[in-house]
């Protein structure tokens, strides 16, 4: 995947999954900020994707 625009919705996926890394955020909100980032780039599939995984559970365990 190439991204052409490096907008707000990227800066805060990048910010979002560096944080997942370091145990500070939640994996579902990395997921999250990435489709939205997918979105705004013009990735019409991106919606697809959000729209199918909100009926699953998230298969990585909460952190406690």
């Amino acid at each position: 995947m190439k991204w052409t625009k490096r907008d707000p919705q990227w800066n805060q996926a990048v910010r979002v999954c560096i944080a997942c890394i370091s145990d500070e955020r939640e994996p579902e909100e990395a997921r999250k900020a990435f489709l939205a980032a997918a979105e705004e780039e013009g990735w019409c599939y991106a919606r697809l994707i959000r729209a199918e995984c909100a009926s699953y559970p998230s298969p990585v365990p909460k952190h406690s």
